[in-house]
């Protein structure tokens, strides 16, 4: 069996073909040189959105005024990356009843291409190229926060909601997505430090969670990828907790006591932020000096209606004691001085 003839010299024979049929309908003027150009732009602006493109070209004859398409004539497509991505790479697509060859590409990066487009060699023509500037994708989703981004937290209430919106770029709401959130420290600490919530019917999801230490913490919101749309970023300043409660000393802080009357008794308010008198609340004593001098060395003993805590001790050496009472509660510390003498005894001479 022949071989099948060459696209190339289909081309010739198109062409002889031509000569004849032009001397033979008497055209006015002899067939000029073939044309290759292009069908439509040669510079195109692609987004990655919408990837898919096609080019076209077209093969022919003048004859005077008139144009003779030239079919079946393989066009072979060739992509140079310029820093963007096309596939396929290499194309080929033969000429149609009106001359013309059409190649779709598919964009996968963006940047610029170039594709060439020529027809077979030895035909003396010049390929067409073309310039496909390739852009990311243009955004179709919106994740948005509900309420501020930055947040401060107290530990003695550390729990706190966030919030986000995803909608459309024409402002509807987009249900039934999942958002992923992610906690970073920069010094503090949150739990969980990753969940997912799903969108509602006004395209909002939220998400809870607990601060566990003082620092810094940024929680990010992202939605799927394939909606392409920007991760929110929240930052948590998380603080120690507030002092919710005052313990103050009912009664000076520094007491002098004889031996000779060695039992004393110490007496603290306990109140909440609001000046209120905290009941029922432990409160804990300690001698943190001088414990061998006096008894007991540690107790506790619980605020009244009045907010109000005693503990009652007996010194037994001479010397300097120092007790301290702290409540349960998160408050701050109250100390006492005790200096401790024994008149009995006499100075000496």
């Amino acid at each position: 069996m022949a071989p099948a003839p060459s696209s190339s010299w289909r081309f010739r024979v198109a062409a002889l073909v031509l000569l004849v049929l032009a001397g033979f309908v008497g055209f006015p003027s002899e067939v000029q040189a073939q044309q290759f150009v292009p069908v439509g732009p040669t510079a195109l602006n692609v987004d990655l959105g919408s990837p898919t493109f096609s080019l076209r070209v077209r093969l022919f004859w003048t004859a005077g005024s008139t144009t003779i398409p030239i079919p079946d004539v393989d066009i072979e497509w060739t992509a140079t990356s310029h820093g963007g991505a096309v596939t396929p790479t290499l194309y080929i697509t033969p000429t149609d009843s009106n001359g013309e060859a059409t190649a779709t590409f598919t964009a996968t990066a963006a940047g610029r291409v170039m594709i060439a487009a020529a027809t077979p060699a030895g035909t003396g023509l010049v390929p067409v190229t073309f310039t496909i500037d390739i852009s990311q994708q243009t955004q179709q989703f919106v994740l948005e926060p509900v309420g501020p981004t930055e947040l401060d937290i107290d530990l003695g209430t550390p729990s706190f909601t966030l919030r986000v919106r995803l909608r459309s770029a024409s402002n509807q709401p987009i249900s039934g997505a999942s958002i992923s959130w992610s906690a970073a420290s920069a010094g503090g600490a949150v739990t969980p430090a990753t969940r997912t919530s799903t969108t509602n019917s006004n395209g909002e999801a939220t998400a809870t969670f607990t601060a566990t230490a003082a620092g810094r913490v940024t929680i990010t919101a992202t939605a799927p990828a394939d909606l392409n749309a920007n991760p929110v970023t929240f930052t948590i300043d998380i603080s120690q907790q507030a002092q919710q409660y005052l313990l103050a000393p009912v009664g000076p802080t520094g007491l002098d006591v004889d031996l000779s009357a060695p039992g004393f008794t110490l007496q603290v308010r306990l109140s909440g932020s609001d000046g209120a008198p905290v009941s029922g609340s432990d409160i804990r004593w300690e001698a943190t000096h001088g414990a061998d001098l006096v008894t007991p060395a540690t107790t506790s003993s619980t605020t009244g209606s009045t907010g109000i805590a005693a503990a009652t001790f007996t010194a037994t050496g001479v010397g300097a004691i120092e007790i301290v009472a702290v409540a349960e509660r998160g408050s701050n510390r109250v100390g006492y001085r005790i200096v401790v003498t024994d008149s009995s005894t006499p100075p000496p001479p």
